[in-house]
């Protein structure tokens, strides 16, 4: 029975895939048609069918709908708030309904902390008018940047207004959905007022599914460590919250039937507190499966329940096959599910099918990593034994309590509140070491779909060998050797790659060249490019995470190429947007040498940079005209400073 609910989900699929990905569309349809043919179940073929032409007719429409109606002319525009508005520091980011299919993303650079104060009084469901002017979102600029574009197409987003002025807010249309985006705004506020600093980016993550409020290293840590699916509202979530109502409404003395009708009416209300994410919307349809399984006295295969899941959320929105946060909810979800036979047959204690569960995400999750990452985390598989019992057993349960006794009574939750925020350090300085390690993932760059598609297949056969066994030995080990070959080809491409390759970095106002030998003999990174800051800030200003462009748009870079390592950090003067971004490049990549422009006078920037990477241990080139080096049959040669100039630029 499971076998048919996964084949029409495969369906879906094609059809969703068809307008738009002709030749993974055929791809999963040879796939659907082979097991088709072998389960003898050609009955189903006329609905699987119909199944394709609906979900590629659904895709067409979607594609219809998510077009622009605006010109870019328009100075005045009227429209319902639709998100909570993000505040941090003098910055306002907020979306706008404007028409039934249409939205606008709204920025605002405050002036002042009084302007600063009215955002803040802003609500999901405000009607408001808006001036300014209209932009299109800008490109990817640069190999390995993310694709802002791109990721508000897939809103339906076409424009970004930049806010001159906001004028008549009301809250005449203000809907139950409205209301309770609402009150997941009170719950975000509550938090950060309430809850020490230390835990609150983590509880609103856990509770809510907001991730703002965490700094980026720290989220840094947890992606590349492949940590980060513990901060996603998902299945455990879903899990833990219906397990403590669950009790609950029992204890109250309301009957089971009685119980189960009330966690299905909970089951939206939750998915719309904790931000609608598609991988909690997975998990709600997989819950609300089981429940009116429940009541129905059927037991409902849990890949049945997936794949309905899969069909119903692609129908409700298409665009979200392309979402990063639905390939791994989904995949990772039908992997474990397909390997549950696996799992309970040769792991039998607790901590053996906890490694086995995180080793088989691990493995699942390497083509989606590898190919938006461009990394493998190393060190995963023992990072999520170590703490997602920690997350599961504790710290998730802990945060709903402290939340409820802070509403309550706050006095009460302050004990809870404060071992909470000692929890949370401890996790968060051991994430941080790891990540300092070198080990702690390996750097592959942009993975083209033919190499992604090799991995599953690698992966895929290393499934089947496995179910095929009788007892797993050392000897089942020679079935991820096809997996390592490619894994060594990959990493190995660079360095036997004939071609060098030269890319101008788009780091705005200042400059950042890469040059990569042929061969991979060496790599060099000149300027870093920078942000230029003109006078203090003051406090109401001042951003969680600042911008910062050796992070931001130089690294991405670097990884999308695949670069583990900087032979020479050219930097030509001291200006900012020059150097600015080279401690950056310095935390986040091993540099072998910084090749700095010979000078009778630093400023203290320089001084300070210069400084760090001597405490880096990174060697310090002071050069001048004349000074040259060869590289093979490659020559570099200095052109200035001589050594004397009285400005930075004439370096």
């Amino acid at each position: 029975m499971s076998m048919r609910g996964f084949l029409i989900a495969l369906s879906g699929l094609v059809g969703v895939l068809l307008l738009n990905q002709p030749f993974f569309s055929l791809l999963f349809l040879l796939l659907l048609f082979v097991i088709v043919i072998r389960s003898k179940n050609k009955s189903l073929i006329l609905i699987l069918c119909v199944i394709i032409l609906l979900f590629s007719f659904r895709t067409f429409l979607s594609e219809q709908l998510y077009e622009t109606n605006f010109t870019g002319e328009e100075r005045s525009l009227e429209g319902k708030i639709i998100d909570i508005p993000f505040i941090d520091g003098n910055f306002v980011t907020f979306q706008v309904k404007v028409d039934s299919h249409e939205s606008i993303k709204v920025n605002v650079r405050l002036k002042t902390e009084t302007e600063k104060m009215m955002y803040q009084q802003l609500k999901p469901g405000f009607t408001c008018s808006f001036v300014g002017t209209l932009d299109k979102p800008y490109d990817r600029g640069n190999p390995g940047n993310f694709d802002y574009k791109q990721y508000l197409e897939q809103q339906g987003v076409y424009w970004i207004l930049t806010l001159e002025r906001m004028e008549h807010c009301t809250a005449k249309s203000v809907t139950i959905l409205d209301r309770i985006k609402q009150y997941r705004q009170k719950g975000l506020e509550m938090i950060d007022a309430r809850f020490p600093e230390g835990t609150v980016g983590v509880v609103q993550s856990l509770l809510f599914g907001e991730r703002n409020a965490l700094d980026n290293e720290i989220l840094d840590a947890y992606q590349t460590l492949g940590l980060i699916h513990v901060l996603v509202v998902s299945g455990l979530h879903v899990g833990v919250v219906l397990a403590i109502l669950y009790w609950i409404l029992l204890r109250l003395g309301f009957v089971r039937e009685r119980v189960h009708l009330l966690l299905l009416f909970f089951l939206p209300l939750y998915v719309i507190l904790t931000g609608a994410a598609p991988s909690v919307m997975r998990a709600a349809i997989m819950a609300a499966a089981v429940i009116i399984g429940f009541i129905l006295r059927k037991k409902l295969h849990p890949l049945e329940s997936i794949s309905y899941a899969f069909l119903l959320l692609l129908f409700y929105k298409p665009n979200f096959l392309y979402h990063v946060g639905f390939q791994l909810s989904f995949l990772i979800s039908f992997g474990l599910i397909v390997s549950s036979t696996l799992i309970t047959t040769y792991f039998h204690s607790t901590w053996t099918r906890i490694v086995a569960v995180s080793a088989i995400a691990e493995l699942i999750s390497i083509p989606i990593i590898m190919y938006y990452f461009h990394h493998l985390a190393i060190l995963s598989i023992l990072v999520n034994v170590m703490f997602v019992p920690l997350f599961s057993i504790v710290v998730l349960p802990l945060s709903f309590f402290s939340f409820f006794m802070t509403i309550v009574a706050e006095s009460l939750a302050k004990p809870f509140t404060i071992f909470l925020e000692f929890l949370i350090s401890f996790i968060h300085k051991t994430l941080l070491m790891m990540d300092s390690f070198s080990f702690s993932s390996l750097v592959l760059g942009q993975t083209n779909v033919f190499v992604i598609f090799l991995y599953f297949l690698a992966i895929f056969y290393l499934f089947i060998q496995l179910e095929r066994q009788r007892k797993l030995t050392w000897h089942t080990m020679k079935y991820v050797i096809p997996f390592l070959l490619l894994l060594f080809v990959h990493v190995s491409y660079p360095y036997v790659n004939p071609y060098g390759k030269v890319t101008v970095i788009n780091v705005g106002q200042g400059d950042s060249i890469l040059i990569e030998l042929p061969y991979r003999k060496a790599v060099y990174l000149i300027d870093t490019g920078g942000t230029l800051l003109f006078g203090g800030e003051e406090d109401w200003q001042q951003r969680t995470n600042q911008f910062d462009v050796g992070k931001d748009v130089v690294m991405p870079v670097l990884k999308a190429e695949g670069i583990r390592k900087v032979d020479k950090l050219i930097l030509t003067h001291g200006d900012e947007d020059h150097i600015g971004g080279a401690s950056a490049i310095m935390n986040e990549v091993k540099v072998n040498e910084i090749v700095y422009g010979k000078s009778e006078n630093f400023d203290d920037n320089e001084k300070q940079l210069l400084q760090e990477a001597y405490e880096k241990n990174i060697a310090i080139s002071f050069v001048h005209e004349g000074i040259s080096w060869q590289k093979g049959s490659y020559s570099f040669h200095i052109l200035g400073p001589v050594g004397h100039e009285q400005s930075k630029n004439d370096r």
